[in-house]
């Protein structure tokens, strides 16, 4: 997948902490018995979106729609996903760093 300029899609050993927090798909959510969307790919479209601020629908061809990326982000968001990666997060800043 080619990288934006000015932007890193997540890191291999930061998706493989993250990855047990993320839902296994339903299958009603991909039409005509296609395969789900691929959860690294959806993460790493979700970013993107939050990072730069762009509308779903704007979301660069390497990712998926923006329609489709924006139905899992509110899954996740429900299921609390992007709460226990914050805290992962912290955990490992506190290791590294400590938070006073």
């Amino acid at each position: 997948m080619p990288r934006r300029e000015g932007w890193r899609d997540v890191s291999d050993e930061f998706w493989e902490a993250v990855y047990g927090y993320i839902p296994k798909p339903k299958k009603k959510e991909y039409k005509q018995g296609g395969p789900p969307a691929e959860p690294c790919t959806l993460l790493n479209g979700m970013l993107y979106v939050l990072h730069t601020g762009c509308q779903w629908k704007m979301l660069p061809g390497e990712y998926y729609a923006g329609s489709t990326t924006h139905r899992y982000f509110q899954r996740w968001a429900e299921a609390g996903v992007f709460r226990k990666m914050w805290i992962h997060c912290l955990k490992e800043y506190d290791d590294m760093k400590g938070i006073a």
